[in-house]
């Protein structure tokens, strides 16, 4: 065997393995997207050291609770790869554990065992890969022949990124076939160090039949390391089916194990199963649980402090998620609304291949306006090939202004009545919206449904001084017309319209609603993105009265979350009452996203920075005019932070931040 290390002369020779690694893809004829494995995965997980902050982090809570530092596993289960950023999707078939309960640690780490090295992004979106045309420009690379027919391609980043990975991988040089490698990283608290052996042949040959991973996490004196081994695309066999019991899946795991254990993990089961069976045989009064450690614990505290998420029913078809209800991850701060706490939860029923039963719930408070927030949509899918869908959904919270109302009491009462001291405008909100949704081409989605409001005054004294009504209600037909001309990946355009129904509601409200919107999100190389949103609508009305402005696409989102829920198209410095004052509006918002822009380029803070964003932002209404919003923010493995400044009429108008927690965002 001959090894040449390719002087700098040779960059051409060089090139070509490269090039034919980039194009080695396209070459197989079918893709990964749909690709089923039977997987075993089998792990050690060594908490170093802890502390009561890790009670903080999701799933590991059962460490402290445990009493050990070592713990064993092995599961069995059905994978399905996609292409793209969509995350790989998998079937739980058999799983042993020493954690208390057999619960999973750290469950974020399966998708680092199987990355898709060929694709831009390799991890669930994230860490631009070495072996993509598209991210050639932050790479450096040197080739070194260990034979004639193959090479060693080694790589690192051009700029010291959590989203670029150093490594090798052996090489055909004829195919630009990857035949294994070896990846090193880190990204989102997690130290990986990473060898894969690849598939022989086809669509395998793009994913690993076998892989190794180390890691180390790390968090405020919290270091938990773990060991994973990965088999992939096992035989398959009609015992891979789902088994419900414990002792089940223990006799699954020992009859179908592909290669035996080592000495230290035969030890670590050998140890847990003692321990099982002297707790089985011990007499009642010891094997009693405690009630405030096993059993408060295990029904409150998981559920204060950490994400719980799951599946129930016949063959596993409903799934439910619910966040932390105590947990100081879930706020989120601008310098206008102040701090906001928010909750979610969302439960899911398949019916039918063809159907399901949707509920979000999505909660929020505001501790600057003392404020609870309430946005609960339950949707029934009938049709999930064309969307058709049935969707009730009740909002609660929402304060609005209306200066109509205050408008006609001083034109009957005059000046009489001091109004400045009476706080008129302000309404608490409530709304019902009935709707029915169905795509009648994969290029148009249409939309109707009825909408019932009910306005009541914040300040019922004055309504009472002034003889005036302090509820208000309005029902009204809505529909909206959604055309995507290139399908799902292209820009969208929506005309909503809204008409107010008499004789329904109490409040003979008189009004029509009309709005328009454009938006695209177009995706580009090395995970970067430009967003672009231009919209405008109006209200007319035929008879003079009470009405209230409520807009669909120009409204307030009370309950911010993380850096993917709104931060993009919103404007973050405007007044809360400008978005129910004006009768008009027309508004333009666009962002630029990247890894690469200011903060990643500065040594050491660089290498945290996930992402960075440029924001402009304009509008114009009748109340408002040359109104204009220009802002930067980051976000890394800890929180999202943007800085914005208005501008109003080309002059300066007032500062302000917006800061989001990303800890343990997808864990």
């Amino acid at each position: 065997m001959s090894v040449v290390v390719l002087a700098e002369g040779k960059d051409k020779q060089k090139q070509f393995v490269v090039e034919r690694v980039y194009d080695y893809s396209a070459t197989i004829d079918s893709v990964v997207e749909g690709i089923t494995s039977f997987t075993y995965l089998k792990y050690q997980m060594a908490a170093t050291h802890y502390n009561n902050i890790i009670y903080c982090v999701p799933r590991l809570y059962n460490i402290p609770r445990s009493g050990k530092r070592i713990f064993y596993g092995e599961h069995f289960m059905h994978e399905t790869f996609h292409e793209g950023e969509e995350e790989d999707k998998w079937m739980n078939i058999a799983h042993i554990s020493t954690m208390r309960r057999r619960r999973t640690l750290l469950p974020n780490l399966r998708s680092y065992l199987a990355p898709h090295i060929y694709s831009p992004a390799i991890i669930d979106g994230n860490i631009l890969s070495p072996f993509n045309r598209l991210n050639h420009r932050l790479y450096k690379y040197n080739v070194i022949y260990v034979s004639d027919s193959i090479a060693q391609v080694e790589f690192t980043p051009q700029v010291n990124n959590t989203q670029a990975i150093t490594g090798q991988a052996k090489v055909e040089t004829e195919t630009g076939k990857i035949l294994s490698c070896y990846l090193e990283g880190e990204f989102d608290m997690v130290r990986f160090k990473l060898n894969m052996e690849m598939g022989d042949e086809g669509v395998r040959s793009l994913l690993p039949k076998r892989s190794k991973l180390y890691t180390r996490f790390t968090f405020l004196d919290n270091i938990i390391e773990t060991d994973y081994e990965g088999t992939f695309f096992l035989p398959d066999s009609p015992d891979y089916k789902v088994i419900d019991d414990e002792e089940g899946e223990r006799e699954f795991v020992e009859r179908h194990r592909p290669y035996p254990l080592t000495p230290l993990e035969a030890g670590l089961l050998a140890e847990y199963d003692s321990v099982q069976a002297v707790r089985r045989n011990a007499p009642p009064s010891v094997r009693k649980k405690n009630f405030t450690k096993d059993v408060l614990w295990d029904i409150f505290g998981e559920h204060l402090f950490h994400r719980i998420r799951g599946r129930f029913g016949p063959e596993d078809r409903g799934y439910f998620r619910l966040s932390p209800i105590l947990n100081p991850l879930y706020f989120s701060y601008t310098g206008r609304r102040g701090f906001t706490y928010r909750l979610s939860a969302n439960i899911s029923y398949t019916l039918s291949p063809n159907s399901e039963i949707l509920i979000r719930q999505k909660m929020g408070y505001s501790f600057k306006w003392h404020r609870f927030y309430v946005e609960a949509p339950v949707t029934y899918t009938f049709d999930k090939a064309h969307e058709g869908n049935i969707k009730v959904t009740f909002k609660d919270g929402n304060q609005i202004t209306n200066s109509t109302v205050i408008d006609i009491l001083k034109e009957e009462k005059g000046d009489t009545i001091d109004w400045d001291n009476l706080d008129l405008e302000y309404f608490k909100h409530q709304q019902l919206d009935f709707t029915m949704h169905y795509n009648i081409t994969p290029f148009l989605g249409l939309e109707a449904g009825i909408l019932k409001n009910r306005w009541m005054a914040v300040s019922s004294d004055g309504f009472i001084i002034t003889g005036k009504p302090q509820v208000y209600e309005s029902t009204s037909f809505h529909t909206e017309a959604k055309v995507l001309p290139l399908g799902k990946q292209g820009p969208v355009f929506t005309v909503d319209y809204e008409r107010s129904i008499n004789g329904l509601s109490k409040d003979k409200m008189n009004y029509e609603r009309w709005e328009f919107d454009f938006s695209y999100l177009k995706k580009l190389s090395c995970i970067r993105s430009v967003s672009l949103r231009v919209g405008g609508g109006f209200y007319t009305t035929h008879t003079t009265g009470v009405y209230f402005l409520d807009y669909t696409n120009f409204r307030e989102n009370n309950i911010p979350g993380g850096w993917n829920d709104d931060w993009s198209g919103e404007f973050e410095l405007l007044h809360r009452n400008y978005y129910n004052a004006s009768k008009y509006y027309l508004r333009m918002n666009a962002t630029y996203e990247s890894p690469f822009l200011l903060m990643s380029w500065i040594p050491v803070i660089g290498h945290t920075i996930e992402k960075e964003r440029f924001y402009i932002s304009g509008l114009r209404a009748n109340k408002l005019s040359h109104y204009a919003e220009i802002g930067y923010s980051f976000t890394n493995r800890f929180v999202s932070l943007g800085c914005f400044m208005a501008l109003k009429r080309g002059h300066y108008n007032g500062m302000g931040v917006r800061v989001g927690f990303e800890l343990f965002n997808g864990w």
